[in-house]
C-alpha cells in the first residue's frame, strides 16, 4: 500500500547552473543595469538603468547650460572687441 502521509520531494525549478561574474560586469559595462539584469534581478537592472540615463541626461543639460553661459560671455566680449575695431561694420 502506498503511504500518502509521505512528502514528495522538493521540485527544483533552477537549472543550477552557475552564472559567469565576468559577463555581468561586461554586460554592466555596456549597458547600465544589464548585469543585474543577467544576474534575474529584473527590476533592480531597470532601476539602474532609468536612473544611470536620468543622471547623465541631467548632468549633459547642466554641462550644455554652463557652456552656454561661458559661450555667451565669449561672444559679446568678441562682439565689443569688433565693434571697438571697426565702428561702422557689423562684426558677424
Amino acid at each position: 500500500m502506498v503511504d500518502i502521509t509521505a512528502r514528495a520531494p522538493p521540485i527544483n525549478i533552477s537549472s543550477g547552473i552557475q552564472k559567469s561574474a565576468g559577463i555581468a560586469v561586461l554586460l554592466a559595462l555596456i549597458i547600465p543595469g544589464a548585469g543585474q539584469i543577467y544576474a534575474e534581478r529584473i527590476f533592480r537592472g531597470i532601476v539602474v538603468l532609468i536612473i544611470t540615463l536620468l543622471t547623465i541626461w541631467f548632468l549633459v543639460g547642466f554641462i550644455t547650460w554652463v557652456y552656454g553661459m561661458i559661450d555667451s560671455y565669449y561672444l559679446v566680449q568678441r562682439w565689443n572687441k569688433e565693434v571697438m575695431d571697426h565702428p561702422y561694420d557689423r562684426p558677424w
